[in-house]
C-alpha cells in the first residue's frame, strides 16, 4: 500500500481535524448509513469464515451496531465547545493522534467495529491493520469502511508501517504476536487472548439456572468465545446433580446455541459455503488424549469432560470448542486455590453461589471483573478486553472513548500557598513558608482504630466458658463438703 494516505493521516492529526465534533458525528452517520445498507452481505460474511448460525451472526451484527450508537451519543458538541472556551478544566482531555489498530481473526467483524468507534469518538484518526486474506468479512470491510469513512481520517495497511510510523500511534492490539513484536517506543492498549477464564459453582448456588448459564457460555458461537468459561470448579456435594442439569441442556440445547442447518442445496443462507472443520470433535479430541480426562456426555451440540487429575496443564488448558470441562473441588477455599495457580489475573470469574460466598470468593481470586450468577452474553463476543490501569472491563462496550484519551488539565486558579508567596516581597520566604510548614507538621488526625483493650470474640467466648466452668466446680465443691460436714 502507499503512503499516501499515511501522510494524509499524518497531516490530519497535526491539524487536529478528528477532533471537531461535527466531523466525528457526521462519520458516525455515514458508517451506521453504510452499515445498515449492508446488513445482509455482513451477516453472509459472518456466517461464511464462521460456520456460526444466523443467531450468532445477527448478534455479532446488531452488538457492533449498538456500540457504534452509544459511542455517537456521548458526543455533545454544547458540552464540547464548553470545556474548550473554560479557562479552568482541571480534567481536561485531549486526544491520542493517531490509533493503529490490529484486530484479533476471532469474531473480526466485531473486533474491528468496537475498538474503531471509540477511537473516532475519542477524536482520533485511525489505521487499520488488514493484510489480503480469504476472510469474506475483511473483504466486506475494507469495501465498506473505505467508502464510508474520510480518508484523512481512516486508512488501511496491508502490512506492519515502518518503526518511524508506529512509534507515532497508539497500538491497539487484539493478538499475542512473538514473532512480530509491537515498537517498544509506541504507546499501547493491549488483550490477553491466553488469559483464563473460570466458573466456579458453590454447593448455595441455583444448580439449574447455574447450569443453563455455563451451557450457554460454553456454546454460543460454537463455544469459540474467549470469554467462554476454559474450566468450571464444581462443589463436590452438588457435583453430580450439575452434571444432570449439564448433560440436559447439552441433550436439548436452546435454540441460541443450535448452529444453522443447511438448506436443501447444502448451504444456509445466500452462495455455498466451504465446509468448516468440526471445531466439537478437535476440542473432544485435545482432551481425550490426555490422561486425567473422563468424557462425560459427548453429542452433536456439545460436550462434557471431567478432569480427575490435579494436573496444572489439565485445569489450566484453553479450550476451543462447545466443550465443558469440569473439577469438583472440596471447598471454596480449594476453588480459590486453584483458580490462583492457573495464571493471574484471570480475565474473567464466573461466581454461582449465594451474595456472602459469591463475596468472599470474588475477593480472594485475583481476575479482572467478576460476574455474579450470570455470564453476559455481551461478553461472548469480540476479543479479550484491552488492559488499562484505570478503566475497569465491561461487557459492552468493550473500548471506550476514554482508553482513547489523555490527560490535558488546565489551572488558572493559584493555590494559596502560591499567592501566599507572591503578595510580599519583602518578606522573607522562610516567614511566608511558617505557617505552611507548621500545618503541614501537625500530627496526623487519629486512626480510629481501638486500642486493643476491648474484649474480643474468643476472650468473651474463654470468659463465658471459664466463669460456667468455674461456677460450677465451685458448687460442687460446695454440695461436696456440706455432705462430708453432715457425715
Amino acid at each position: 500500500m502507499t503512503t499516501q494516505p499515511f501522510s494524509r493521516i499524518q497531516i490530519a492529526r497535526l491539524e487536529g481535524r478528528a477532533q471537531s465534533v461535527r466531523l466525528r458525528q457526521s462519520l458516525f452517520h455515514s458508517l451506521h448509513a453504510a452499515l445498515i445498507a449492508s446488513e445482509g452481505t455482513i451477516k453472509r460474511a459472518i456466517a461464511a469464515d464462521t460456520g456460526s448460525s444466523d443467531a450468532d451472526s445477527s448478534f455479532e451484527y446488531s452488538l457492533a451496531l449498538s456500540e457504534l450508537r452509544t459511542h455517537y451519543e456521548s458526543l455533545d458538541l454544547k458540552t464540547e465547545v464548553e470545556r474548550a472556551h473554560t479557562l479552568e478544566n482541571p480534567s481536561g482531555t485531549t486526544n491520542l493522534g493517531i490509533v493503529y489498530l490490529i484486530p484479533a481473526q476471532r469474531n473480526p467483524f466485531y473486533s474491528i467495529l468496537s475498538p474503531l468507534c471509540a477511537a473516532l469518538a475519542g477524536g482520533n484518526c485511525v489505521v487499520l491493520e488488514l493484510p489480503p486474506t480469504l476472510s469474506q468479512v475483511s473483504s466486506v470491510l475494507r469495501k465498506l469502511l473505505s467508502e464510508a469513512l474520510d480518508a484523512d481520517i481512516f486508512a488501511i495497511s496491508d502490512n506492519r508501517p515502518p518503526e518511524p510510523f508506529l512509534s507515532q500511534c497508539h497500538v491497539v492490539t487484539q493478538v499475542e504476536e512473538q514473532s512480530r513484536p509491537i515498537s517498544t517506543s509506541a504507546s499501547s492498549l493491549t488483550s490477553r487472548p491466553s488469559a483464563t477464564t473460570v466458573a466456579i459453582i458453590d454447593r448455595t448456588a441455583d444448580i439449574k439456572a447455574a447450569a443453563k448459564s455455563i451451557a450457554l457460555g460454553t456454546h454460543l458461537f460454537q463455544g469459540r468465545s474467549h470469554y467462554a468459561p476454559d474450566i468450571l470448579f464444581i462443589s463436590e456435594w452438588v457435583a453430580n446433580e450439575v452434571l444432570v442439569h449439564l448433560v440436559r441442556e447439552v441433550a436439548t440445547p436452546t435454540a441460541a446455541t443450535k448452529r444453522a442447518s443447511p438448506t436443501a442445496n447444502g448451504h444456509a443462507n445466500g452462495p455455498p459455503t466451504k465446509p468448516k472443520p468440526d471445531i466439537r470433535a478437535q476440542a473432544l479430541r485435545n482432551f481425550e488424549s490426555k490422561e486425567g480426562c473422563k468424557v462425560v456426555v459427548s453429542g452433536e451440540h456439545g460436550s462434557v469432560v471431567e478432569i480427575t487429575s490435579r494436573d496444572a496443564g489439565l485445569l489450566g488448558c484453553k479450550t476451543d470448542g462447545p466443550v465443558t470441562v469440569i473439577y469438583r473441588v472440596s471447598s471454596l477455599d480449594d476453588a480459590i486455590d486453584l483458580s490462583n495457580g492457573l495464571g493471574t489475573p484471570l480475565d474473567a470469574l464466573y461466581i454461582f453461589a449465594t451474595p456472602e460466598e459469591a463475596s468472599y470468593t470474588s475477593r480472594y481470586i485475583d481476575a479482572r471483573v467478576s460476574y455474579i450468577n450470570h455470564i453476559p452474553v455481551e461478553l461472548l463476543v469480540g476479543p479479550s478486553a484491552p488492559l488499562h490501569p484505570t478503566i475497569p472491563t465491561t461487557a459492552t462496550p468493550r473500548y471506550t472513548p476514554e482508553m482513547f484519551r489523555q490527560p490535558q488539565p488546565r489551572i488558572a486558579t493559584a493555590s494559596d500557598l502560591s499567592k501566599s508567596v507572591l503578595e510580599d516581597s519583602k518578606v522573607p520566604m522562610q516567614q511566608k513558608l511558617s505557617s505552611w510548614s507548621q500545618a503541614a507538621a501537625r500530627p496526623l488526625p487519629p486512626t480510629g482504630q481501638g486500642d486493643g483493650k476491648a474484649l474480643g470474640f474468643f476472650d468473651a467466648a474463654f470468659l463465658l466458658f471459664g466463669g460456667t466452668l468455674v461456677s460450677a466446680i465451685g458448687t460442687g465443691v460446695f454440695f461436696a463438703v456440706r455432705h462430708w460436714r453432715r457425715r
